[in-house]
């Protein structure tokens, strides 16, 4: 039998037995805390912006840190080996890459997105190997063997982006 028809059931039989009605059976709700948990909820997106916007760039900073160590670590031998003696004449290329890693914040889509960008060298070394012109001289170019160390950094920073995602989400639901 429905609930309700068990609920009618009920009074059919009081009245039967002689009881008398006790009249309507009213409820009262005090909606008052879902009314602050709703505008709590109504302010979710800024809530949770804020702390994407704080772990994330936290994380993403780190991340381009690493990166400009990685850069300034990353050893560049001459393919075939220079004959000069090493410590000769540099253009700061290390430095130059280092340089251009950066963190750009921007919207997307619903959120936000950080983005960590570097210059066109920074794609080139993180080949294998590249070829560029020798002290700028476009007429001499040497082949220069490299190693995938843009890749590297980011796979590393990958969990602790994961992870700083994760807390701003978990942070925006205590505040709310």
């Amino acid at each position: 039998m429905a609930r309700g028809g068990a609920l009618r059931a009920a009074h059919r039989s009081q009245r039967r037995r002689g009881a008398q009605r006790a009249g309507t059976l009213s409820f009262a709700c005090d909606s008052s805390p879902f009314a602050r948990l709703y505008e709590r909820a109504a302010n979710w997106d800024q809530v949770l912006d804020a702390q994407l916007r704080a772990e994330l760039g936290a994380a993403a900073n780190k991340a381009a840190r690493q990166a400009q160590r990685e850069a300034l670590r990353l050893r560049l031998p001459g393919d075939p080996p220079s004959p000069r003696r090493q410590g000769g004449r540099s253009t700061g290329l290390r430095s130059d890459i280092a340089r251009s890693v950066n963190v750009v914040l921007r919207q997307a889509g619903n959120g936000i997105e950080y983005r960590l960008t570097a210059g066109h060298m920074a794609a080139v070394t993180n080949a294998p190997s590249f070829r560029h012109p020798v002290f700028g001289n476009r007429r001499v170019w040497a082949k220069q063997a490299s190693k995938p160390w843009w890749n590297q950094a980011m796979r590393a920073a990958e969990p602790d982006m994961r992870a700083a995602a994760q807390r701003a989400v978990s942070r925006a639901i205590r505040r709310i």
